[in-house]
Parts: structure tokens; C-alpha cells; sequence
């Protein structure tokens, strides 16, 4: 019986903002791109012009929030299509980290100790005072996987694409939230496959 082959997904992560050089939470925070993340978004743009053959058989869906959106137009205008002409899915939002957004690791570990324990004891259920858990966003990723028709690329954040490398059987969900996911690369990525495409930047932040 023939079977039908799951979309092959081309993951990028936002280029490098300000707050990544500085370790701090992002979350739904609307960081823009600092110059090397956008540099770091052509470099992605330049990797997929070679790599695609026919982008536009694929599509193309984004974060709403401003340093996904700006990472994808400059990679779609690498691409020479309509830099505008992509979907933007709340599903692919970054992990709400509640409390969390704006600070540092060391900043956490000393203002909220108790609870810092308890995500390091169990990171992917934890859930973030005012904000969400990993389980959380795999639900909502779930359902955008289950809506994919197409190879699609897709732009998000570093809470995302744990969350989606789990999702499709790539790590156990317990390692996800420890995992680096970097910049100025591409994640090709399949159910219970994938593989790191670099471009010519490096990454940075976490």
C-alpha cells in the first residue's frame, strides 16, 4: 500500500537580537534583530536559494512576533519572492516564560530560587509562573503539524524547535528544553529525522 511521505520542514531560528547577547528570556517579548541577526537571516537565505529548487512549491509560515517576521522576509527576499507573502501562525509563538522574560539566568536562579529548583528537577512540565510549559506548547505544535500539506519553511524560536525536534521523535522529550538550538542554520527535520545545515554565520545566545 502506498503511503504518503510527512512534509519535510526547513526550521530556522530567528537571527541574534540584543536580549541573546545578553542571556535573557525572550519569550513573547518583541525583540527586533540586532545587525548580526540579520546578517545571520541572509546567510539562511543564501543556504535555502541553493539548497531549494522550486521555493515556490513550498510554504512558508512564521512566529508573528517582529524578529521570526524579520528573519523571514530577508530570507524570502534571498529566495526572490515577496517578502510579505508568507502566513504568520500563533502557533509558532515562543514559549511564554511568564515572570521569567526579560532576565538573566543568574538573575532567575537568585530572585526565584524555589522555582528554579523545580524547573531544573523537571524543565518540560514546568510551567512558568504567568506563562506556559513545554508540554503546553507541544499541544499547539501538534496541531500545526497535523494542518502541514507541504514542505514548509518555517521560521520560530529556540523554545519552539526543542519543542518540535521532541515532537516529531528526534529527542526525548525530557532533554528538549537543555537542547541549543543555534542561529544562522537550518534544520531540515522529518519524523524521527533531521539534520544541521550551516550557513556562514555563527550562533550565539541561547
Amino acid at each position: 500500500m502506498m503511503t504518503t511521505q510527512a512534509p519535510t520542514l526547513y526550521v530556522i531560528r530567528h537571527g541574534e537580537t540584543d536580549w541573546n547577547i545578553e542571556s535573557r528570556m525572550q519569550g513573547r517579548r518583541d525583540i527586533p534583530l540586532n545587525t548580526k541577526g540579520r546578517d545571520q537571516a541572509q546567510a539562511v537565505g543564501v543556504l535555502l536559494n541553493w539548497l531549494l529548487p522550486s521555493p515556490l512549491a513550498l510554504d512558508f509560515a512564521s512566529s508573528p512576533l517582529i524578529r521570526a517576521r524579520e528573519t523571514m522576509e530577508i530570507v524570502r527576499a534571498q529566495l526572490n519572492l515577496p517578502g510579505e507573502q508568507y502566513r504568520a501562525d500563533e502557533r509558532l509563538a515562543e514559549i511564554s516564560f511568564g515572570t521569567w522574560e526579560g532576565l538573566r539566568w543568574d538573575e532567575i536562579e537568585s530572585r526565584y530560587p524555589a522555582t528554579f529548583t523545580r524547573w531544573k528537577e523537571d524543565a518540560f512540565n514546568f510551567q512558568f509562573e504567568k506563562g506556559e510549559s513545554y508540554a503546553q506548547a507541544m499541544l499547539r505544535l501538534a496541531y500545526f503539524r497535523e494542518d502541514l500539506k507541504r514542505d514548509t519553511v518555517l521560521v520560530a524560536h529556540a523554545g519552539i524547535i526543542r519543542t518540535l525536534m521532541s515532537l516529531y521523535g528526534c529527542i526525548p522529550y525530557e532533554q528538549a528544553p537543555h537542547l541549543l538550538i543555534p542561529q544562522g542554520q537550518v534544520l531540515m527535520l522529518r519524523p524521527e529525522s533531521f539534520c544541521w545545515l550551516k550557513g556562514s554565520q555563527t550562533p550565539s545566545g541561547n
